[in-house]
């Protein structure tokens, strides 16, 4: 099961020329990631939030188009971030989809495997919605400029 929270309007990223697309979080139980995907909805991001790499590979070919951000915990049931990371990249090698992974600050997984694995970031927990939010939309505006 997973919930779509979206607004109308999507203005800032529309400027910019980017197609209007989704932002998906595969995390398993995670109130910080829910509180962060309603305030990106608040802002006129849609964000799909699925728990786990399988339902998030099902939901992206369901909808027929990547993600803008994919938003993923290592740790997950069936499939989990490094898989989903893998799966995605193999799947749809010419996307442009950016990755934010995960990690737990004890489990001694830092940048160097992340970048290893293909993605563009990671955030470590304990982390607040608001830096997840802030995380997210970096990526999302990255090489956008100023209007």
């Amino acid at each position: 099961m997973f919930w779509h929270l979206q607004n109308e309007s999507w203005a800032y990223a529309e400027a910019a020329g980017l197609r209007m697309s989704y932002v998906l979080f595969s995390c398993y139980g995670d109130r910080e990631a829910s509180k962060a995907a309603k305030i990106l909805a608040d802002e006129g991001i849609t964000v799909i939030i699925t728990g786990d790499g399988t339902e998030a590979m099902n939901v992206i070919a369901e909808k027929n188009e990547v993600p803008l951000v994919i938003f993923a915990h290592l740790v997950m049931p069936e499939m989990d971030g490094s898989e989903l990371t893998a799966t995605f990249r193999q799947e749809y090698p010419t996307a442009k989809t950016k990755i934010l992974l995960e990690t737990v600050k004890s489990s001694g997984c830092g940048p160097v495997r992340y970048w290893n694995a293909n993605v563009e970031g990671y955030i470590m927990r304990p982390y607040s919605a608001d830096q997840l939010v802030l995380s997210v939309e970096q990526l999302l505006f990255r090489n956008v400029t100023a209007l």
